[in-house]
């Protein structure tokens, strides 16, 4: 289980008090050791990270990426990535199901507009499949 002196910030914050229960994940304090680590994984990362899990692909990022998605976060938290960035997930969609097939990829230069600007902003992405235990991609 994540607890607080594991993590710190307002995302760590997030993932401990959010409520998966209600969601496909399951409450925290049954998640796998696969989910725990790639979370914290995400949240110990000095630049813009997330993982995208689950049959709904609920994103979970860091507080580096909290601070570029600006008014999106916290709502976007935990939610599945089409309701977090209905305006711009589409255009990205058919990279994440790649990536949920097991192919690793990378997007240069892909603009998405996912913080405050309303423009959009340019991203080098790195997309990396997250299995479990049995080899099959979760995340």
């Amino acid at each position: 289980m994540i607890k607080p002196h594991d993590q710190t910030g307002d995302c760590a914050g997030l993932v401990r008090n959010y409520s998966w229960a209600e969601t496909e994940l399951g409450p925290l304090e049954e998640w796998p050791g696969w989910l725990l680590a790639i979370v914290r994984l995400v949240l110990d990362s000095p630049i813009v990270a997330s993982v995208a899990v689950g049959t709904r692909r609920r994103l979970i990022y860091n507080d580096e990426a909290a601070r570029l998605y600006g008014s999106r976060h916290p709502d976007s938290f935990g939610k599945p990535l089409a309701e977090a960035f209905p305006d711009s997930y589409p255009s990205v969609a058919d990279v994440y199901d790649r990536v949920f097939d097991g192919e690793a990829t990378a997007v240069r230069q892909q603009p998405l507009a996912v913080g405050d600007r309303g423009t959009g902003e340019i991203f080098d992405a790195f997309l990396t499949p997250v299995r479990d235990e049995g080899g099959y991609v979760r995340g």
